[in-house]
This record gives C-alpha cells, sequence and structure tokens, in this order.
C-alpha cells in the first residue's frame, strides 16, 4: 500500500477550487446567454472536465493509498470511494455521472447537450464542496 500523499491531494484540491472558482464568475447569466457564447460554452466545457479529471486522479490516489487496487473506469472510482465510506451514495452517484459527463465533453463534442451543461453547472458548486469536505475527512484533516 502506497500512503496518500498530502502534496498531492492539496495540489488537486486546489486545481478544483481554482476550476469552481473560475465557473462561478459566469453565475446570473440565462441559459439563452450561454448558449449564444461560445466561448463560454466551451470555457465552461474544460472547467468541468478539469474538474472531473482532478477529482478522478485524487480518486485513484486515495483508493491506491487506502490499499485498494485502482479503479477500473473513472465513475467506478466515485462509487468506490462510496463502497470505502468517504462519499454518500449520492454524492458518489451524482459525481459519477461528472465523470461520464467528462467523457462526452471530451469524445463526443459534437453531441454536447448545452441545456445539460448548464444545469450541471448550477448544481457543481454543492456537490464539488461534499466531496472536498469527504476528500479532507479521509486524509484526516476535520
Amino acid at each position: 500500500m502506497s500512503p496518500v500523499d498530502r502534496d498531492v491531494v492539496d495540489r488537486k484540491l486546489r486545481h478544483i477550487l481554482a476550476c469552481l472558482d473560475a465557473l462561478r464568475e459566469w453565475n446570473g447569466i440565462s441559459l439563452q446567454e450561454y448558449r449564444r457564447d461560445r466561448l463560454r460554452r466551451k470555457g465552461t466545457e474544460k472547467y468541468l472536465t478539469e474538474i472531473a479529471g482532478a477529482a478522478v486522479d485524487l480518486n485513484y490516489h486515495l483508493l491506491v493509498g487506502l490499499g485498494e487496487p485502482p479503479p477500473t473506469s473513472y465513475r467506478e472510482s466515485f462509487l468506490r470511494l462510496h463502497a470505502r465510506n468517504v462519499l454518500s451514495e449520492e454524492a458518489a452517484r451524482r459525481l459519477a455521472s461528472l465523470a461520464g459527463l467528462r467523457n462526452r465533453l471530451i469524445h463526443l463534442y459534437e453531441e454536447i447537450d448545452d441545456e445539460k451543461v448548464y444545469q450541471v453547472v448550477q448544481e457543481l458548486p454543492e456537490w464539488v464542496r461534499r466531496y472536498l469536505e469527504a476528500v479532507e475527512r479521509c486524509v484526516g484533516r476535520d
């Protein structure tokens, strides 16, 4: 078992927070405004993929540090944190769907549903907050 490296944890958490802060700058716009602004849409998609990627990297690091084998998928990484009592079932399920959105944004970019992305951005701060708190508890900082 390799120990959890707090520098890795801190670096990933900082990146997630920086991306989330960047998304907050766009709060208050309507779906119609979002759809009209191609650069805002593409920036939003990029921040979402980075949040999901950093969280998945962190999940892998935590699970291996807890003595688990690496997950076989991004989605599984969140579900396995629930199995280890790090995340609630609801948080794991919601965050696992973020991993699925990440895959669609990267691989199926011609089929992106702007309304779905817009909705995720509205809900994301709460789920990221829960995720960050769970990670902090997991590494013994609470």
